[in-house]
């Protein structure tokens, strides 16, 4: 027994060893590596660009309530203080937005005046483009609809005898 586990300690320590061993070779190595990606850099300006034109595009969060809502046009009107003022922002609504009402998926048709919001949108040529709607739900409606959920699945459920 002794014997075995003197073989494990000294196992380990063989182990270990070739490990750092290895790890100092590694990162001897490294260096070399990124002189040749340093090198390749300044050739692809292209990438750069286009991280410079996500740059510009900030993402915005308005949270506010609905004032109006055009779907003919895809936008909507939103109603929230800013500096202790009340501010109205109208924000386009495009085919890759996603519209939300308690973690579901809706359509545009969904959005009601008075409703509260969350919308993370971006400004694209001075307009601001909403990429995500969530529609608040009071904790009572959440209730409400759940109950309603329910009873129509128990109402969908054949009675089993």
């Amino acid at each position: 027994m002794k014997k075995l586990l003197l073989f494990v300690f000294v196992f380990g320590l063989t182990v270990t060893a070739f490990a750092q061993d290895n790890a100092t070779v590694a990162a001897a190595a490294k260096p070399a590596e990124k002189k040749a990606e340093v090198k390749k850099a300044p050739a692809e300006k292209k990438p750069v660009e286009k991280k410079a034109e996500k740059k510009a595009e900030k993402m915005l969060t308005v949270k506010g309530e609905v004032v109006s809502v055009d779907a003919a046009a895809n936008t909507i009107v939103i109603s929230m203080k800013k500096d202790k003022k009340e501010v109205q922002e109208t924000v386009v609504i495009d085919a890759k937005t996603a519209i939300k009402k308690n973690q579901k998926e809706v359509a545009i048709s969904e959005l009601k005046a008075g409703e509260k919001v969350t919308v993370k949108c971006v400004v694209m040529d001075g307009k601001n483009v909403a990429k995500s709607i969530m529609i608040k739900v009071p904790a009572e409606k959440k209730a409400a609809e759940k109950k309603a959920e329910k009873k129509a699945e128990k109402k969908a459920e054949p009675v089993k005898k």
